[in-house]
């Protein structure tokens, strides 16, 4: 078998391969999360969507919150088109440690470009903006859109 019959073997695969793999290789880097977030029941202004490195990214609110987001697709045939996850990390600061302190992590799935809502709540207080430690609505969308 010379080179070319052993190219031509592995073309289909591969080209598979890249069919499957690639769409979402490719677009690591190419979603932002637009957030709508209040903390402590007053509205936080985020003033541009927050992009994603490699499928991840972070929103800082000085002293206060630190947001995550990390994006998987969804790999179920059952799922609708275009389903994400989007796992969102919380952390509070620590003002006597100077650091910020894991609180919860959660994982939003849905559509791309369907709102997702995140609440950090006390036990029997309400899970709405006003009454919340922290709210937040999260839209993903591949850049550009």
């Amino acid at each position: 078998m010379n080179a070319l019959e052993l190219i031509r073997g592995f073309r289909w695969p591969m080209l598979l391969a890249l069919v499957i793999v690639s769409p979402w290789a490719m677009a690591a880097n190419g979603h932002v999360v637009d957030v709508s977030l209040w903390i402590a029941g007053e509205p936080y202004e985020v003033d541009t969507p927050v992009s994603l490195t490699d499928g991840e990214g972070a929103l800082e609110v000085p002293n206060s919150h630190r947001l995550t987001f990390e994006l998987e697709p969804v790999e179920d045939a059952s799922a609708p088109a275009g389903s994400v996850w989007l796992t969102v990390g919380v952390s509070r600061w620590n003002d006597s440690e100077q650091s910020w302190e894991h609180v919860t992590e959660s994982l939003l799935g849905g559509p791309m470009g369907r709102s997702q809502k995140l609440s950090l709540s006390q036990p029997g207080a309400d899970a709405t903006p006003e009454d919340a430690e922290v709210y937040l609505i999260t839209t993903v969308h591949p850049k550009g859109q």
